[in-house]
């Protein structure tokens, strides 16, 4: 049987084209990546079958460099960032792929990472294995995924691997065989709390990350999975990531919590010296974005130009000064034409660990510790405009209306004096702007989003909110304007 053998060797083949936008060969990746979960499924040993899980991953917003299928005891790894796993993982570049005993790396520095691998690699010489000679010899300590990112962090979280060249993949018997013996000593393994400390882990550490991530989506109103999804995608090889939607789907107010929570400070969202948020606009350009020159006074009285900072590079100094990480909000961000704001900043933005001559300085490259949240309104019809360029720098991120975050919200402690009906007429209204324009032009769910909501006050949203902004969505259909009425969608009953 070669099913799932062949199927690793086409997407080692696949890497070459590797984008991270959409394209053909990124497509038919991704269809095989994901086929992957059910292939691995016939590889389990009968007894797992109600113990393990399996979850592939072709990338989060963009395509993943390095996509990746888990098998998993959800006991000692509740997510892909935490406790130790088997997992499958494609080298960026296609030369090989790595069925590697590993563990969750997101939230882990490589001091961390390291010192659990030695911490597992001795329970597992004092255990007693099954002795497989051949085997033994094949399994290897090092692998090789990618140079930087998320790659990296896999190549130091490796706590024993088997590495399939291309061209030499095994037979799913073999490939069976492998995962049975690495199975076997991720059994040996702490479970996510329970015995933790044995890994040098304290419960308490654990406890307050998970309190983090929870106190994050307590604010955001999002599932743990969604906010681990998007932090994953910051922390990779390239740290930035626009969260693009329609009006009042929360884009920035999301995007200031994720800085937070990035920053290890979950919620110290106002006047966080670490956080720099700047709205672009139709007006701004490179000069306040990276540097220019500004008409200054001598104490002669004689008008010189001297070079200034923009935001980018005054945030990148402070990094370079003190080591500590920032991260930059921008907002609007289609607002602006970006090839001019960014200028050559576009070519740092994929090579951060290469410098290039600015203007007016001789060298200056991104700090990794630079984070870039950016957030589009998809209902700007400046969107169509972005240069594709920048679009394959960034990983996107949709928000769209969401009901379950306008129940949360209320679920919460929030007043909902409209009852049930209020989230029925929020599906049926974005249910028509859908059918009538597109999925980009809908009404985000935080224009209903209030301490407490009554009919009366929701029809003032609707009035000074809400129905100004149907009629600009609707700019060129006036004669629809007719069937969104306020008591269409909320009968006052």
């Amino acid at each position: 049987m070669r099913a799932l053998a062949d199927s690793i060797q086409e997407v080692m083949d696949l890497q070459v084209n590797f984008t991270a936008t959409d394209s053909p060969a990124m497509r038919l990746r991704r269809e095989k990546v994901m086929s992957w979960e059910a292939l691995f499924v016939g590889l389990l040993p009968a007894e797992s079958d109600d113990i393990l899980a399996i979850k592939a991953s072709n990338g989060a917003g963009n395509n993943a460099k390095v996509p990746w299928v888990r098998v998993f005891n959800p006991a000692q790894s509740p997510k892909t960032t935490e406790g130790w796993y088997v997992v499958l993982l494609i080298a960026a570049d296609g030369h090989s792929a790595s069925l590697s005993l590993n563990q969750g790396v997101t939230r882990l520095s490589r001091d961390d990472v390291d010192s659990r691998v030695a911490e597992a690699r001795s329970i597992l010489v004092q255990t007693n294995l099954t002795n497989d000679s051949s085997r033994q010899s094949r399994a290897s300590e090092t692998i090789k995924l990618d140079r930087s990112g998320l790659g990296a962090s896999y190549e130091s979280g490796n706590l024993v691997a088997f590495v399939y060249e291309s061209g030499g993949v095994p037979d799913d018997e073999v490939i069976q065989q492998d995962l049975a013996w690495l199975l076997e000593r991720l059994e040996l393994l702490p479970y996510f709390e329970e015995n933790a400390h044995e890994l040098g882990i304290e419960p308490g550490e654990l406890t307050a990350n998970r309190s983090d991530a929870a106190l994050i989506c307590s604010k955001i109103y999002w599932d743990e999975e969604e906010l681990y999804r998007t932090i994953e995608s910051l922390i990779d090889e390239s740290p930035q990531i626009i969260l693009q939607g329609p009006p009042g789907t929360g884009k920035t107010f999301v995007a200031q919590h994720l800085a937070a929570y990035l920053l290890g400070q979950p919620g110290e969202v106002r006047d966080n010296p670490y956080i720099e948020v700047v709205q672009f606009h139709p007006s701004y350009g490179y000069e306040e974005f990276v540097e220019g020159l500004r008409p200054t006074a001598s104490p002669a009285g004689v008008l010189e130009f001297k070079a200034f900072d923009g935001v980018l590079l005054r945030l990148a100094d402070a990094i370079n000064e003190d080591g500590m990480p920032r991260v930059l909000v921008i907002d609007e961000m289609n607002r602006a034409n970006l090839p001019v704001v960014f200028g050559e900043l576009m070519y740092l933005l994929e090579y951060r660990e290469q410098s290039i001559h600015l203007m007016h300085r001789e060298s200056f490259s991104l700090p990794s510790k630079l984070y870039i949240i950016g957030t589009m309104n998809t209902a700007d019809r400046s969107i169509v405009h972005v240069d594709q360029a920048l679009r394959r720098r960034f990983d996107f991120f949709d928000l769209n209306p969401n009901v379950e975050i306008l129940r949360r919200h209320y679920a919460a402690g929030n007043v909902n004096k409209v009852g049930e009906g209020l989230f029925v007429g929020f599906e049926q209204l974005n249910t028509m702007l859908r059918s009538d324009l597109d999925r980009h032009n809908q009404v985000g769910h935080s224009y209903f989003m209030r301490p407490e909501m009554s009919y009366s006050r929701l029809r003032r949203v609707w009035e000074r909110q809400v129905g100004q902004l149907i009629e600009d969505l609707l700019f060129d259909q006036p004669e629809r304007l007719d069937d969104y009425k306020f008591e269409r969608f909320w009968p006052n009953d």
